[in-house]
């Protein structure tokens, strides 16, 4: 009599494994120009970056494209775990993590894009302390332990950024993983994209001085939207609901489960059309 062969342990999907190697190629881009950067005078550190060192422009803009991949296919991992339903085969503490990993991020695009110190970057700081202070009790403490005081630089950001943040998004991302590391063919995929988009669409800097409507990063486009028409509280409690609705979604039955897809697909929907409108106004 036979046995069964034991299952082929499971691979992570292409987009996760372009995820890795994103999240590898922008910390080993940001790493020289955490030396170069002054957040003191971060604007025109970020300018002297781009003309006065040699390839500077090419090593910035290789992370940001990194960086932008990187949110791109975390985001593209999520809807492919949904659709196969992945969390309902993951332990609990593995979806967490999961969840976890995609907040911290957030948390480094979103710093990252603050560190860039123009028109655009400030903006997205008030809106970003503004939602820290709205939240009850330790809010204020916490939006001055993140961004500092207002008016004092981008300190505090540029240490969240270069260590708090993206030492949570690798370990988390490592400990939810099925990879330590990237294999070959996604690192050659990442980093010929990042080149090849760092070379024809170089990182620039928002040339306005602020007064009319400036955006934030792009996959908070649809919040910044949300925020033009709505109070502070009505995002915070959005987010929230979100999160928690993410954490329920592993242990909902099929008929919870499918109600509760549709209305992250609703809210999904509802987010690019702010981004839309947002971008077109």
């Amino acid at each position: 009599m036979s046995t069964p062969a034991a299952a082929a342990p499971r691979r992570a999907d292409p987009l996760a494994r372009l995820a890795l190697a994103a999240l590898f190629l922008s910390l080993l881009t940001g790493l020289p120009l955490v030396g170069l950067y002054r957040p003191e005078a971060a604007r025109a550190s970020v300018e002297a970056l781009a003309s006065g060192w040699p390839f500077g422009w090419l090593l910035r803009g290789m992370h940001w494209a990194a960086a932008t991949a990187l949110v791109a296919f975390t985001l593209g991992h999520l809807l492919l775990a949904l659709w196969r339903r992945d969390d309902q085969r993951a332990s609990r503490g593995r979806w967490w993590t999961a969840l976890l990993s995609g907040l911290a991020l957030i948390l480094v695009g979103l710093s990252g894009f603050v560190l860039r110190g123009d028109a655009e970057a400030l903006g997205a700081l008030a809106i970003w302390r503004g939602l820290l202070e709205a939240l009850p009790l330790l809010g204020p403490a916490l939006a001055t332990l993140v961004l500092g005081v207002p008016g004092a630089g981008l300190g505090p950001v540029a240490i969240h950024h270069a260590g708090t943040f993206s030492l949570l998004a690798l370990g988390l991302t490592l400990h939810h993983g099925l990879m330590r590391w990237p294999d070959l063919r996604s690192w050659v995929l990442v980093l010929g994209g990042a080149f090849c988009l760092a070379a024809l669409l170089p990182a620039t800097l928002f040339e306005g001085s602020g007064a009319g409507v400036v955006h934030g990063p792009w996959y908070l486009l649809g919040l910044q939207a949300l925020l033009l028409v709505s109070p502070l509280w009505v995002a915070g409690l959005g987010a929230l609901l979100l999160g928690g609705a993410l954490l329920l979604l592993p242990r909902l039955s099929d008929p919870g489960r499918r109600a509760l897809l549709s209305g992250l697909a609703l809210l999904a929907l509802l987010h690019l059309g702010g981004s839309l409108w947002l971008v077109l106004r």
